[in-house]
Formats: C-alpha cells, sequence, structure tokens
C-alpha cells in the first residue's frame, strides 16, 4: 500500500511530539526532524520507577499507537519487564540493534499525560501486588507444618 500523504486530514494525527506535556501533532516530515534530534528520547520518557528486579517505563510514544481510526488516539504506553532476561540481544533482518530491558509482563496505553501519569502509577501498585503475592506463595512452600 502506498503511503497516503492525506493520512492525517482523513484519520486525524498520526504523528505528535510532546511539548510541557502536551501532544503537539505533526506531519510525518516533521515528525521524521522531530525524532532525529536529541538523543534519540527526543524527551519521549514520562516516567520511569526500576527495583531490582523489575523495571516500570511509560513513555510517549509519537506515533498514534490506536490502529482503529475513529476512536481516542493512543500516545502513551506503560510497560512492566522482568529484568531476569535483561541485556539479551535484540536482532533484526540479522542484525544485532541493541539489548532488551526484559521480557514484558505488563502494557497499558493511554490518550493523554494525565492518563498515562495516573497508568504509570498502577502499573508500579500492580507489580508490588504481585511481587508481594509472589513472596507470600514462596513462603508457603517453604514453611513447615
Amino acid at each position: 500500500m502506498p503511503f497516503d500523504p492525506d493520512i492525517q486530514s482523513k484519520y486525524g494525527p498520526q504523528y505528535a511530539k510532546l511539548v510541557d506535556d502536551k501532544v503537539i501533532p505533526l506531519n510525518v516530515e516533521e515528525w521524521c526532524q522531530w525524532i532525529s534530534e536529541g538523543d534519540g528520547q527526543c524527551g519521549r520518557r514520562v516516567d520511569r520507577y526500576e527495583t531490582d528486579t523489575h523495571l516500570v517505563s511509560t513513555v510517549f510514544l509519537g506515533i498514534n499507537h490506536n490502529w482503529i481510526r475513529h476512536v481516542r488516539p493512543v500516545w502513551f504506553e506503560t510497560m512492566v519487564f522482568d529484568k531476569a532476561t535483561q541485556g539479551q540481544p535484540i536482532e533484526l533482518m540479522g542484525n544485532i540493534v541493541g539489548t532488551n530491558f526484559g521480557d514484558e509482563i505488563y502494557c497499558e496505553r493511554y490518550t493523554t499525560f494525565e492518563e498515562a501519569l495516573r497508568g504509570h502509577q498502577t502499573a508500579i501498585a500492580w507489580l508490588n501486588a504481585e511481587l508481594a503475592r509472589q513472596k507470600r506463595e514462596q513462603s508457603k512452600k517453604t514453611s513447615f507444618p
């Protein structure tokens, strides 16, 4: 399917940058310029939380990840990674292009910066509850009657 330069007028903004916690729509050329600037993050990190075993990361995606165009756009994502597999190589077309953060165990997406902040805190609460549950399960296995 060829690139449709009129996609934004048909489906709403597909590309954006984050400025002062607000999503600013861009055309594809502007987005390419924005994404190529800076250290590669371009101010995309919203929040980050780490334990010894897990990473909670919330980022601005820059591309609308809602593939159903008649509903709210998806600009932000929170993921929780299990760091047990952190550092394994990521291969793309036969080339190592980086290393992973760990296995993904949680993912939620959001429309607004405020939703993303709340979602980040929800993910931390979920992780802490899950770690506490695992600790209880482990102590049941090692306790004697």
